[in-house]
């Protein structure tokens, strides 16, 4: 039996009077503000889209499904997940009883003053029950913190995922890019290799000096130099593929037939959603860190009061096993056990969790004010890439345009040959432009495609 007198009731009303006051109360909140003129409001973003129907290629779209599917970091990251979810059953568990059972048998041999050694045995079966009554909230606090790491781990998932869905597509133009300049300069040195073939005959047969011959070797072996290097880079990049798809190169994988060039495609509308805080996954795992750091400012206000526990164990225990039916047992209690003197140690705690706190706040507010930022930047950067995009397109077909104008000139002899091989060199370094440019168009497209938050889906 449980005895309470009216001093420990007393003291018992004033901590639960205390504990009405909510110990985040005082905390800052973030000062978050959507950009008040931003020519890129809209109620309808790019970013509502799939990343299937945004990309629409379908070797990119397989490549970026077998990523989803075997990259090792989003696979850490699912097991993560889990770890958190069972974590926070612990503390679901935390606010429910303990029901426990102990089972003995024991013999115990005593001797006192030189009467020789006896046995005194004792059996027993005692279930238990042992709950911890949370009257400050430390428990539920505790679980809240955990149910906000969970969340957090699952916000971080989606952010993953939506970095190595961006990841795999710019990689994967990237590797476009290089087979198509690859095959361009390819193409040249067969065009070369003949112009080298004519120029040496025309010298031979002393139509033309050697300067001609020399030039038009000294064309053929500028662009073959550039084939090495090609070659490593599509290496890496394709290696670079295979990571991300959590595999070893696969060459049946690649988009070896690919070609950047062949859709220029139209603007991208890009509307800034007005509710992208809630659409960027990085922006809520922020936010979900900032909710675990207030719970644990909570966990630690409430870790200053005592804390009230009670047992409840009942069974049978007797020296003779079959007599332990006919012996009852059972326990009852209760215990108030708290701090009275720790020197400050709990409040210096509580005083850590509230600037712990303050750096997540100061964290999300950062968070927010990059994405703003990543969000004007890569609609900028779409804008100029597109406009380079369409005028280097204008300045490959004008020097098409040229070098035919040149090899018509040459052959009536208004021009010499080394002009000729001017105007290729200049349309050759055009169409390697050309693929750089909408390189960067393609990579502009799907920073701007993530920063709006797409590809989380």
């Amino acid at each position: 039996m449980i005895r309470i007198d009216l001093a420990s009731l007393a003291l018992v009303m004033i901590l639960l009077v205390s504990s009405a006051c909510n110990p985040t109360r005082h905390l800052a909140t973030p000062d978050v503000r959507l950009p008040a003129d931003s020519a890129y409001i809209d109620s309808v973003s790019v970013a509502d889209m799939k990343w299937w129907e945004f990309y629409g290629d379908e070797k990119l779209c397989e490549m970026i499904s077998l990523a989803l599917t075997g990259n090792k970091r989003l696979l850490s990251a699912d097991s993560r997940i889990r770890e958190l979810r069972y974590y926070y059953r612990v503390k679901q568990a935390g606010l429910l009883p303990v029901v426990s059972a102990e089972i003995y048998a024991e013999d115990e041999l005593e001797g006192y003053n030189g009467e020789g050694v006896g046995h005194d045995p004792e059996y027993g079966v005692k279930p238990a029950l042992r709950w911890e009554a949370d009257l400050w909230g430390n428990l539920r606090w505790g679980k809240r913190e955990a149910y906000a790491r969970f969340l957090e781990s699952v916000e971080s998932r989606l952010a993953l995922r939506m970095w190595l869905v961006a990841e795999v597509a710019e990689t994967y133009y990237r590797y476009v890019a290089l087979r198509n300049e690859l095959s361009l300069v390819r193409t040249t040195l067969l065009t070369r290799a003949e112009s080298v073939r004519i120029a040496r005959l025309r010298y031979e047969g002393g139509l033309t000096s050697e300067t001609v011959y020399q030039q038009a070797k000294v064309e053929y072996a500028s662009a073959a130099t550039r084939i090495p290097e090609l070659e490593q880079r599509i290496r890496q990049t394709a290696n670079s593929l295979s990571l991300l798809t959590g595999g070893l190169p696969d060459e049946g994988l690649l988009p070896c037939n690919a070609d950047i060039r062949d859709n220029l495609g139209d603007s991208m509308p890009a509307g800034l959603s007005s509710d992208i805080l809630r659409r960027r996954p990085d922006v809520r795992a922020a936010d979900r860190r900032l909710q675990a750091a207030m719970a644990r400012v909570g966990v630690a206000y409430t870790d200053r009061f005592p804390r009230l526990s009670f047992s409840v164990s009942a069974g049978a225990e007797n020296d003779n096993v079959k007599n332990l039916l006919k012996s009852p047992y059972a326990f009852f209690g209760g215990s108030l056990l708290g701090p009275i003197l720790d020197f400050g140690g709990r409040q210096s705690k509580y005083k850590a969790s509230v600037e712990a706190y303050n750096q997540e706040r100061l964290a999300y507010e950062q968070t927010v004010l990059e994405v703003f930022k990543e969000v004007d930047d890569a609609v900028t950067a779409f804008d100029k890439a597109d406009r380079a995009a369409r005028l280097q397109r204008e300045l490959c077909e004008a020097s098409e345009k040229y070098v035919e104008l040149a090899e018509l000139q040459y052959r009536a002899g208004t021009i010499i040959y080394i002009n000729v091989l001017d105007a290729q060199r200049m349309h050759l370094e055009s169409q390697i432009d050309f693929i750089h440019t909408l390189l960067d168009r393609h990579l502009a497209m799907i920073h701007l495609y993530k920063a709006l938050g797409g590809g989380w889906q």
